[in-house]
C-alpha cells in the first residue's frame, strides 16, 4: 500500500508541476506561487470540514516542524521557476537526486530527528545510476 501511495504521489507531483508552471507562465512567478497555496489551503479548509477536524483538537508541536510548509513553498517557487526551461521529466530526475543525497545524509548523521541508519552500498549504487540518467537526459 505505500509502495502504491508513493507512486501515486510521484504522479500526481508531476501533474502538479505543469499546471503550475502552465500558471506561473501566465501570471507572474510570485503571485502563481501565491495562488497555487491559496487553493492548497482552500482545498484542506474543506478536507477538514468534511472530516470534522478541528486545528484546535490538535496535539502541540514543535514550530520547528512547521518549515516544512515553508520548505514546500519554496518547492513549487522553484518548480515554477525552471520548468519552462527544464521540463517535468528533468525537475522530476534532478528533485529525486537531491532528495535521496539529502535523505542518505540526514539518514547517516541522525539530522532532523531522522533514525540514524548504516549506509549501505546499494543506496549509493542508486545514486550513481541516477545520476548517469541525469547525465544522459542532458546529452
Amino acid at each position: 500500500m505505500a509502495i502504491s501511495m508513493a507512486i501515486l504521489s510521484g504522479i500526481v507531483v508531476s501533474v502538479m508541476m505543469v499546471f503550475n508552471g502552465q500558471l506561473s507562465d501566465l501570471i507572474d512567478l510570485y503571485t502563481a506561487t501565491v495562488l497555487i497555496h491559496a487553493c492548497g489551503l482552500l482545498t484542506m479548509y474543506i478536507v477538514l470540514k468534511v472530516k470534522h477536524i478541528s486545528l484546535r483538537d490538535l496535539p502541540h508541536a514543535s514550530r520547528f516542524l512547521y518549515l516544512g510548509g515553508v520548505i514546500g513553498v519554496f518547492t513549487v517557487f522553484f518548480n515554477n521557476l525552471t520548468i519552462t526551461i527544464l521540463g517535468a521529466s528533468m525537475i522530476s530526475a534532478l528533485g529525486l537526486c537531491g532528495q535521496m543525497l539529502t535523505s542518505i545524509i540526514l539518514e547517516q548523521s541522525g539530522a532532523l530527528g531522522t533514525k540514524k541508519q548504516k549506509l549501505q552500498p546499494i543506496k549509493l549504487v542508486s545514486l550513481l545510476i541516477i545520476l548517469i540518467g541525469i547525465g544522459v537526459m542532458l546529452e
